[in-house]
């Protein structure tokens, strides 16, 4: 917890001195947001313990990573003149076939959660190792910050550097649970 809590204190007072163009689309602070979320996949993928749970875990981590970059968007569709400045989806030819095979790709999810009853293994892991609730209320609280910053352009600063802080915290959480060594 204490690690999520500085996690969050240092992204705040970040914020104070971080140029706002390093928080744009395909800046430093998106690229370690981006990084760390990976560290979750490779910790979620690696768990021995309730492992189909983990991996579909890792499967929600990849679909946040591909909403982080707009589904390559935003990395590969910038207009000639400007790097901050996007395509839309609409004007890119085959901008409907991503969008729905990120669709398709939510749905699957989601059915895999249900289908095969992995809802189940939640309350499973959590008797095996209980909840951090002190992360638990440092994450919400950091999905708040980013949420209510991310109404106002002028607190873009902020709002990136707390859902970096989010995803630490997930970080964070992804190692204490994918390493459980706890008999079932």
């Amino acid at each position: 917890m204490h690690l999520a809590l500085w996690s969050g204190v240092l992204c705040f007072l970040a914020g104070f001195w971080m140029p706002v163009s390093w928080c744009y689309e395909n800046g430093p602070v998106e690229y370690l947001q981006l990084a760390c979320m990976g560290g979750i996949v490779f910790l979620c993928c690696r768990a021995t313990q309730y492992r189909e749970f983990f991996l579909w875990c890792a499967a929600v981590m990849l679909l946040l990573m591909l909403r982080e970059i707009n589904c390559g968007r935003t990395l590969f569709f910038a207009y000639p003149d400007s790097s901050v400045r996007f395509y839309k989806w609409s004007e890119i030819p085959y901008g409907w076939v991503v969008q729905t095979c990120y669709g398709v790709l939510i749905a699957v999810t989601v059915l895999w959660f249900f289908v095969r009853k992995l809802f189940v293994r939640v309350p499973q892991v959590l008797r095996m190792r209980p909840l951090p609730i002190g992360c638990v209320g440092i994450l919400l609280t950091e999905i708040i910050i980013a949420r209510v910053c991310e109404t106002d352009g002028a607190l873009m600063v902020w709002e990136e550097l707390a859902e970096l802080s989010v995803v630490v915290t997930g970080l964070i959480v992804a190692g204490l649970y994918s390493g459980m060594r706890c008999s079932r």
